[in-house]
């Protein structure tokens, strides 16, 4: 569990200083997967 959770903190730490996520390496910044919709829903 140390393991993963080191890992996951030095890929937060990498993206915060700027490193591409997976999505931006593949041209996809504006289509990620959002898990709630953006804006007002009617």
């Amino acid at each position: 569990m140390e393991t993963a959770a080191e890992e996951l903190r030095q890929q937060i730490v990498a993206v915060a200083s700027g490193e591409r996520t997976k999505s931006e390496q593949h041209g996809l910044p504006e289509t990620e997967f959002v898990p709630w919709q953006p804006g007002p829903v009617v």
